[in-house]
């Protein structure tokens, strides 16, 4: 049996494509900002930083995408910024954006310390993937 999609799977898929608009119509439909894959635990936010799409990431954050949720392997939303793809909203917008995590969101310090189920911190993941502008 095939259901067709909620808000909530489309405001993730639409996260993850780097749909804003998108997003956007979501999000003032009344979808969650803190929609979850079931399949994977990552959040929208997760998603959308992980393929680099920094405002995307921007809107559910203001619309109160948490930054703590943690997938099935322990990473949050920190961790998606750091192991992610580069902005593909261009690298200065994406740095800064990462600033703008870091100091605004009131549980991303949280976030940048904790550890996921292979012992990794947002830390060392910027550093393997050759982000030093995040280390």
């Amino acid at each position: 049996t095939s259901y067709p999609p909620s808000d909530q799977t489309q405001l993730f898929t639409a996260a993850q494509r780097g749909d804003l608009g998108g997003v956007a119509m979501l999000l003032r439909a009344g979808a969650s900002p803190s929609t979850i894959d079931a399949s994977t635990g990552w959040s929208a936010l997760a998603a959308a930083l992980i393929s680099g799409h920094c405002r995307v990431a921007e809107a559910l954050l203001q619309a109160g995408a948490p930054v703590v949720a943690a997938d099935h392997r322990g990473n949050t939303s920190v961790h998606a910024l750091a192991a992610g793809a580069s902005a593909s909203d261009g690298d200065e917008v994406g740095l800064a954006f990462a600033r703008q995590l870091l100091n605004l969101a009131p549980d991303a310090s949280a976030a940048a310390g904790a550890a996921n189920v292979d012992g990794a911190t947002p830390l060392h993941l910027a550093s393997q993937h050759g982000k030093r502008d995040l280390v």
